[in-house]
């Protein structure tokens, strides 16, 4: 090659190679980086600490076709996760360990045949006092968001405001609630796996396999 249009051609591409190495890439301020972060679902809590980067699923893309009902959407997630958490416990313990009332300790009281057995036949019954429980939370939930929950949003969805004191740091908090509700999902699964499998084999107490002691 010719030597006269070798040496300007070197120093044209090192004078872009040095301009290039000085740009600097846009730094978006915390809060910017904050919003872009949780623009999906309006930023709510679920999508991280899952130990391999935001998890954003929504393959139904209710997100967008209904951002309004959001906040309703993990309201309902959330108590259900509770109540199937708390539900597969009480499949799985009785077997194990039950209350020392005699109503507790009757012939033939399991997981299927509780419902009915506790009842009661003059309405006097232990599931009564479980509804009146539930009622009492439900109407104190009505209590702090209104009789239409209009006062319902992403931030208070599923929060009572029981025992916040004890609550650690925010970004604590952010990993507690993603625990819950990931917990709680896992839950509603098991349950509803546990009791067709017990209806369906037959097998009344735990591990509700057909070969279980009935």
């Amino acid at each position: 090659s010719n030597p006269k249009w070798t040496w300007p051609l070197s120093l044209v591409i090192l004078t872009f190679s040095l301009s290039a190495s000085k740009i600097q890439p846009p730094r978006l301020s915390s809060s910017k980086v904050g919003v872009a972060r949780q623009a999906f679902a309006g930023g709510l809590e679920g999508c991280d600490h899952h130990g391999a980067g935001r998890y954003e699923f929504d393959p139904l893309n209710f997100c967008e076709l209904f951002p309004e009902n959001l906040p309703w959407y993990r309201e309902a997630e959330v108590k259900h996760g509770r109540v199937a958490m708390l539900a597969y416990a009480g499949l799985v313990l009785p077997d194990f360990f039950r209350f020392p009332d005699p109503i507790f300790k009757q012939t033939g009281l399991d997981a299927i045949s509780a419902h009915n057995m506790l009842l009661g036949s003059s309405g006097r019954g232990a599931m009564w006092c479980l509804l009146l429980f539930c009622g009492a939370l439900e109407f104190l939930r009505m209590c702090q968001l209104g009789v239409d929950f209009e006062q319902l949003t992403l931030d208070t969805a599923g929060d009572f405001g029981l025992g916040s004191f004890l609550l650690p740091e925010a970004e604590d908090i952010s990993i507690l609630k993603t625990q819950e509700l990931k917990h709680g999902r896992l839950a509603m699964i098991a349950f509803g796996g546990a009791i067709t499998q017990a209806v369906a084999c037959n097998a009344h107490h735990f591990p509700f396999m057909p070969c279980s002691t009935c």
